[in-house]
């Protein structure tokens, strides 16, 4: 995985402690020590939706929802230059 973007929060809710958002995680097909002449990995960019438990200050519980799955270099359709 390339990059994640935007990290920012979307829904703060202090009193229950949640926190939602919709990263885009950028798979731009790179292997780690991978042999010369590997083919690459996945080409594709994926949004989902992400529920973040906050207790003490921190993460206590994470739950992820598959969302779209993109192609390569398109964005998350509402943030600018989020595609690569």
């Amino acid at each position: 995985m390339k990059c994640i973007r935007p990290r920012r929060a979307l829904v703060v809710d202090e009193q229950k402690g949640l926190v939602a958002m919709f990263p885009l995680f950028i798979h731009d097909g790179t292997r780690r020590n991978a042999a010369p002449g590997t083919p690459p990995g996945m080409l594709q960019n994926l949004v989902t939706m992400e529920v973040f438990a906050i207790r003490g200050g921190k993460i206590h519980q994470v739950e992820v929802f598959p969302f779209v799955t993109l192609p390569y270099g398109l964005g998350n359709g509402w943030t600018p230059g989020s595609g690569r």
